[in-house]
């Protein structure tokens, strides 16, 4: 049995007779079997017979059962109930669409996953304050699936960081932009305000002990590298040479030369080098 859907002041199988009256057309019918072209040109036709997409704009809202026109983005189901992604303005505290920006028109918001590669104690004197609490470094990747070959990971030696808490236990080391981020995406202790607990720099996080979760070696450490930004991710980099040549070439600089080693105070002959 079929349920009408109105549309307009018509139902659906005044509109549509030849998709439900067509006696051809069997249950479970394969597509094969479905003359798709001749439906298409006879709903057409009947849209413009009965002006389905037609209606004239009132000075008065409409009666019930009267046609209207409506433009609200309808929410539909894909996972969660959503109206899709946008870029949200923090200073306006609202969606801020393409339209809306002096500029930047056609930028999109870039989903990323963030691999939480866990802090392993002893923690260094700086970030004693920390002991207790469930540290991480976090990084943003496009292609989580490439973490079984992760070595190492990388941080910006003259990058600004701090440990910002995300909940009553866990606290991430990441950028203050990347904290800001997550802050309204119910990522942080205080919701839309990221709360630090400790600045630290990327000197500091030089050398610190890792438990990544899908890491073949069951400790990775952090070292340095120049290329990083900072307003892109989280300020902190994974590492997988196998995948990425930038990776493999900043690990064998590392490798290979002393004096940058030294420059940076990373150990020869230590973190796997």
């Amino acid at each position: 049995m079929i349920s009408p859907i109105v549309i307009g002041n018509e139902k659906k199988e005044e509109v549509y007779p030849a998709l439900y009256n067509d006696s051809t057309r069997k249950v479970g019918a394969l597509p094969g079997e479905i003359n798709y072209l001749r439906y298409s040109q006879e709903v057409q036709k009947r849209w413009e017979e009965h002006k389905v997409f037609e209606v004239d704009a009132g000075s008065k809202p409409p009666k019930e059962g009267e046609k209207f026109f409506g433009n609200f983005p309808y929410p539909y189901m894909n996972g969660l109930l959503h109206l899709g992604y946008t870029i949200y303005s923090p200073l306006d505290v609202q969606p801020c669409a393409d339209h809306d920006r002096a500029s930047g028109e056609g930028v999109q918001p870039q989903g990323c996953v963030l691999i939480k590669m866990e802090v392993l104690p002893p923690f260094t004197p700086k970030m004693k304050v920390l002991e207790g609490r469930k540290v991480y470094l976090a990084a943003a990747t496009l292609r989580p699936e490439t973490m079984y070959g992760q070595t190492n990971a990388w941080v910006l030696p003259d990058g600004k960081y701090g440990a910002f808490e995300i909940n009553e236990t866990d606290v991430f080391i990441i950028t203050h932009q990347a904290a800001l981020n997550l802050a309204y995406q119910k990522l942080s202790l205080s919701p839309e305000k990221p709360t630090n607990s400790l600045e630290l720099s990327g000197h500091d996080l030089i050398g610190l002990p890792l438990r990544s979760p899908l890491a073949f070696n069951e400790i990775i450490y952090s070292l340095p590298v120049l290329t990083i930004l900072t307003d892109k991710g989280t300020g902190n980099v994974t590492s997988v040479p196998r995948d990425s040549p930038d990776d493999f070439v900043a690990l064998q600089d590392l490798k290979s030369k002393p004096a940058l080693r030294s420059k940076f105070g990373v150990k020869d002959g230590g973190y796997f080098l």
